[in-house]
């Protein structure tokens, strides 16, 4: 119960809190970008792992906390983009990252969580299988981070954002 109580206190202070945060049409692009740049690095995170596990000690349990932090990670942010306000015609762009989200957090069972089920016994076709089911859902993630980007440059267009080459 205290648990549960402190993670809806933290939720509370972290939505509050973000909801004065992106405050002008820069903050909001910036904000929106750094999330998804977050699940791309941790996605990273947790393959350069795989890789090491694979080519080590076949310990694929050694996973989970890299999935969980990212599972935490997606969670979080989706329920802080669905309380933010819209600066500058945000609507769009935010929609689309939190459909984003949810596309990340809907394929992390099917695609990464199946990963830690392997133990050292584990064959390299076990290994294949699993990185083919990984591969055939990227060209899906992609579709939903050109929505991202199609959404984005939008945003940047109607509020006529300049960035530094």
């Amino acid at each position: 119960m205290k648990t549960k109580l402190f993670f809806a206190l933290l939720l509370t202070i972290s939505c509050c809190y973000f909801k004065s945060m992106a405050q002008t049409p820069i903050l909001t692009n910036n904000r929106l970008s750094a999330v998804t740049d977050s699940v791309y690095k941790m996605s990273a995170t947790w393959g350069t792992k795989l890789s090491q596990i694979e080519l080590g000690d076949k310990q694929f349990i050694n996973l989970a906390p890299y999935r969980l932090q990212l599972q935490l990670y997606i969670s979080l942010e989706t329920m802080k983009l669905s309380v933010m306000h819209d600066i500058g015609g945000s609507y769009n762009f935010r929609q689309s990252v939190l459909n984003y989200l949810k596309y990340e957090r809907e394929a992390i069972d099917k695609r990464l969580k199946p990963f830690e089920r392997l133990d050292t016994n584990a064959t390299s076709e076990d290994v294949k299988k699993l990185m083919d089911l990984l591969v055939s859902e990227a060209a899906k993630e992609q579709q939903y981070m050109g929505q991202v980007r199609i959404q984005q440059n939008e945003y940047v267009r109607k509020n006529n954002l300049k960035f530094a080459n």
